[in-house]
């Protein structure tokens, strides 16, 4: 019994310890992709930039300012913008390889052109490659 008790102890810190930085990605103008029709209708349309990530992620935190910030790039209007909440479309992350996060994609013509993994990546960066 104590040992259960233990063990129900160490999973409850290491759960809810993993869970209190959690990130509220409805508060910004990245588009939530929900399904893998959205996805692929999303990037077909113009150049488009998908922020995958988790919203628990403290390197994901790091870098999500830098991709925000593209949105409200007046030289970037005519760009779409989206993130995936990879522990929620996971299936859709694995249908263009991706398999950590952050992951940085840029489509263009529904073709991957770029892509950025992990943080530090700078705002500029991000935006010479989307205009290239």
């Amino acid at each position: 019994m104590f040992y259960k008790i233990i063990v129900f102890s160490i999973v409850s810190v290491v759960f809810f310890s993993c869970k209190k930085d959690l990130i509220d990605t409805k508060q910004n103008q990245l588009v939530d992709i929900t399904s893998q029709e959205q996805f692929n209708n999303l990037i077909k349309e113009k150049t488009t930039l998908v922020f995958f990530h988790a919203s628990w992620c403290k390197v994901c935190k790091e870098q999500r300012p830098a991709v925000e910030a593209l949105t409200q790039n007046t030289e970037l209007v005519d760009f779409n913008f989206a993130e995936l909440e990879y522990d929620d479309y996971k299936d859709i992350a694995r249908s263009v390889n991706v398999t950590g996060f952050p992951t940085i994609l840029i489509f263009k013509n529904g073709v991957e052109a770029e892509r950025l993994n992990g943080k530090g990546h700078s705002e500029e960066k991000i935006k010479d490659l989307i205009l290239k």
